[in-house]
């Protein structure tokens, strides 16, 4: 690929509505992810009244479930694209089906038993970092390489605006009400960002004249 001069490059960045709706949507999701990271086991001693041990004893499946969620994500998309649909396309398909099993989040702090929410929790970890490693592969799909590092650090940006907005927010739901709100909340999150994402695709060459 022939260089691309700075000023062309951000102009080609910015002046696509892609990049607007892919950090929104890195914005709007990974405050699931950071709930998972920095709640979730506070969420199981606090509300479902386990010891540190025993939140150790379980907590980890949500985190294996998450690792696996990366690797899946980047492999039902292979199988996709085998199969002859669009790069592109197959990353919306694999975003498509992470979409689908959030909403089972407000379930977590209706399950049964600390386990059983670890369990649903697990779904969402999986799902959510499936939708994530999507997004990654999505950037490589429809950008030229020469500014896929700067749409990737841009995106990023938007994965920590949400991620400092949701803290907050978090820390007041849990404060003044419970994590019930938290949950049903995080359960809409990602079929939003798919209402925005649905319709991207790799953009068609230029045909010569």
């Amino acid at each position: 690929a022939e260089a691309m001069p700075a000023e062309g490059r951000w102009r080609h960045i910015l002046g696509r509505k892609e990049t607007w709706l892919l950090l929104v949507s890195r914005m709007v999701t990974d405050p699931v992810w950071y709930f998972y990271l920095f709640w979730f086991p506070k969420y199981l001693n606090d509300a479902r009244h386990l010891t540190l041990a025993e939140v150790g004893r379980i907590a980890w499946i949500v985190y294996l479930a998450a690792d696996i969620g990366c690797i899946a994500g980047g492999y039902l998309s292979g199988v996709l694209i085998k199969r002859g649909m669009a790069p592109a396309r197959s990353r919306v398909w694999v975003m498509a089906g992470a979409a689908v099993l959030l909403p089972l989040s407000p379930l977590i702090n209706s399950a049964s038993s600390p386990l059983m929410a670890v369990g649903i929790a697990a779904i969402a970890a999986f799902a959510h970092l499936a939708w994530q490693i999507s997004i990654g592969a999505l950037i490589v799909d429809i950008y030229p390489k020469p500014v896929v590092g700067t749409v990737f650090g841009l995106v990023a940006a938007g994965s920590g605006l949400g991620g400092m907005l949701s803290t907050n927010l978090v820390g007041q739901a849990v404060t003044y009400w419970s994590y019930s709100p938290v949950f049903i909340v995080m359960g809409f999150l990602h079929p939003v960002a798919f209402f925005l994402v649905r319709g991207i695709r790799a953009p068609q060459p230029v045909k010569a004249a």
